[in-house]
């Protein structure tokens, strides 16, 4: 006893969170076990169990938790993150014969009040683990579906931009196209038969075009307005330049062939 009343009275020296650790009493250490991940979280269960087995629990939250026994001792529960520990502290005035059944009742007693409030702290733990990953299966699920639903409305913004894009270049190869295409001249040359003799021109279509000639026989250009008809002579050849109402503009050179007149119609844009 002498021994260990002599690690004890050393552990005191270090617990000044317990009160009462003074001279005429002497303490006995049991360790506590606790599967939790943190034994300071018995603290509030400790104090109702205490409360429960008909005791006044004295406690600090997170730290320790004591009770008196019979008056005649002191239990104290030190409260650490591993390795909680029970002290028994007992009065100095009990006889010698009487210490030992003393301790077994205390030890019992206190034994059985921590397996009451760290059977319901590690339930309490497990059901805040378990909530907690309930929560976060939950928020990683709302998360995937955000992202899913994130993708899939990036992906159609995507597809409709593109698409939109498409649509912007075939319009303006169709716009491109159809003003290639309204600029477009197509001639038609025909010839008439003339009657009197010699060879002439004439452009009768459209109305309202310019058109100048320039023969190769000779440096002398003549700007007219269609419908026009100019006497040539047989078998030169004529260039012929016109501007016609709608800014197209056609170029080509036409020989004229005797006792004909070469008929030239042009019309823009295939209209």
């Amino acid at each position: 006893m002498k021994t260990s009343l002599l690690v004890v009275a050393s552990l005191c020296v270090g617990l000044s969170a317990l009160p009462a650790c003074g001279a005429g009493s002497s303490r006995e250490k049991v360790s506590l076990a606790y599967p939790g991940s943190d034994a300071r979280d018995v603290s509030d269960h400790l104090s109702q169990a205490i409360t429960d087995a008909g005791m006044s629990p004295n406690c600090k939250d997170r730290k320790f938790c004591k009770f008196k026994f019979n008056e005649q001792g002191t239990v104290h529960y030190k409260l650490l993150k591993r390795d909680p520990v029970l002290l028994l502290e007992i009065a100095d005035d009990v006889p010698e014969e009487e210490r030992g059944k003393l301790e077994r009742e205390m030890t019992k007693l206190a034994q059985e009040i921590w397996g009451k409030a760290s059977d319901v702290a590690l339930t309490r733990e497990k059901e805040d683990k378990q909530a907690k990953a309930e929560r976060e299966a939950r928020e990683a699920e709302l998360d995937a579906e955000k992202h899913k639903v994130d993708t899939e409305a990036r992906l159609e913004l995507e597809r409709i931009a593109a698409e939109e894009r498409k649509n912007k270049e075939k319009n303006a190869a169709d716009e491109k196209s159809a003003a290639e295409a309204a600029m477009k001249v197509t001639d038609k040359i025909s010839f008439e038969a003339k009657l009197n003799g010699g060879a002439a021109l004439k452009v009768e279509q459209p109305e309202g075009a310019v058109c100048t000639t320039l023969s190769d026989n000779a440096n002398v250009s003549k700007s007219l307005e269609v419908p026009f008809q100019i006497e040539t002579t047989p078998g030169s050849f004529y260039t012929v330049e016109c501007v016609l109402p709608k800014g197209a503009t056609w170029r080509k050179k036409v020989q004229t062939k005797e006792r004909f007149v070469t008929v030239v119609s042009l019309t823009q844009g295939g209209k």
